[in-house]
């Protein structure tokens, strides 16, 4: 609440002053994989790993200058999954640690902290019988309550 209090004011200082309102862009998720397509798409690079690029222009016969300028677009282009591993939090989540959000808020202790506190969910039971009590149970549940 305090927080749109103070931007409604930034926003009516500055048009006051003539300058341009803020940008509402950090109010928007940052999604990860549409950004990286993007930046790929900007460095107009053949790939994103400088061996490969090296590879196939050498394999295409292209002049040395064209080698050299597909290695460092490759070079500025985003990372590859294998780097994103490496980044921090790559080995409890993956690739997913591209969607991990900081915050400088606290944090409650009933939110998972990594992989291995997420809730699993239980074992489906084993004989027939059992699946069918269980299913009637979820349908009785889920239709009149305990």
């Amino acid at each position: 609440m305090l927080h749109r209090i103070l931007r409604d004011l930034e926003i009516r200082v500055a048009k006051l002053e003539g300058e341009q309102a803020p940008s509402a862009e950090q109010e928007f998720f940052d999604n990860p994989q549409k950004r990286e397509v993007r930046e790929f798409a900007e460095t107009k690079a053949i790939t994103n790993v400088p061996v490969t690029a090296q590879k196939s222009t050498e394999e295409a016969d292209c002049p040395r200058d064209t080698r050299n300028k597909a290695v460092q677009k490759a070079r500025k282009a985003p990372p590859t999954p294998t780097d994103n591993k490496r980044k921090p939090g790559g080995r409890e989540f993956s690739t997913l640690n591209r969607f991990i959000v900081e915050t400088e808020e606290d944090v409650p202790p009933s939110v998972p902290q990594d992989r291995e506190e997420i809730p699993k969910a239980e074992k489906p039971p084993a004989s027939l019988e059992a699946k069918k009590s269980a299913i009637k149970r979820a349908y009785y549940l889920r239709n009149y309550g305990k």
